[in-house]
C-alpha cells in the first residue's frame, strides 16, 4: 500500500510541476513576426501586449504597408484607451448601426464604436480599407 501511495504522490508531483513549468512554453509568443528588422520593435510589441495596438493578425503588423482607415482608428481608439465603460446603453451598440461599411464582426469594429461614442467624428460611410 505504501508503494501505491508513493507512486501516486510522485505522479501527481511530476504532473503539477510539468503543468506549472509548461505554461509559458504552451503560451503563444505574443510578438509580431514581421518586425524583426524594424527600429522600435520592442516598443511596438510592448504596445501590443498592453492592448493599445493591433496588427492585421496576431502575428502580422506589416510595418512597411500603408495604414488603412481601420488601422488608424484602432491606433487612435487604443492609444487613447477609448471604451464604452462610462456610457450607459439599453443594448450594446453595433458598428453597422453607425457605419455603413463597417461589419460588426470585423477585428476593428470595436475601435470604430469606441471612437464614435467617445466623440471622435468619423464619417458614417467611411471605407475601413
Amino acid at each position: 500500500m505504501n508503494f501505491k501511495k508513493s507512486a501516486f504522490a510522485a505522479v501527481t508531483s511530476v504532473s503539477l510541476l510539468t503543468f506549472s513549468l509548461a505554461g509559458p512554453i504552451f503560451a503563444a509568443d505574443s510578438s509580431f513576426k514581421d518586425i524583426n528588422n524594424v527600429t522600435g520593435k520592442d516598443k511596438i510589441n510592448s504596445l501590443k501586449e498592453q492592448g493599445l495596438i493591433k496588427g492585421i493578425s496576431d502575428t502580422q503588423f506589416l510595418p512597411g504597408s500603408k495604414v488603412t482607415t481601420a488601422q488608424g482608428v484602432q491606433f487612435i481608439a487604443g492609444g487613447l484607451q477609448l471604451s464604452l465603460a462610462a456610457i450607459d446603453f439599453n443594448k450594446a451598440p453595433l458598428a453597422s448601426s453607425t457605419f455603413t461599411k463597417v461589419k460588426d464582426n470585423a477585428w476593428y469594429a470595436e475601435a470604430f464604436v469606441n471612437a464614435h461614442y467617445n466623440g471622435i467624428e468619423i464619417a458614417a460611410d467611411i471605407d475601413p480599407s
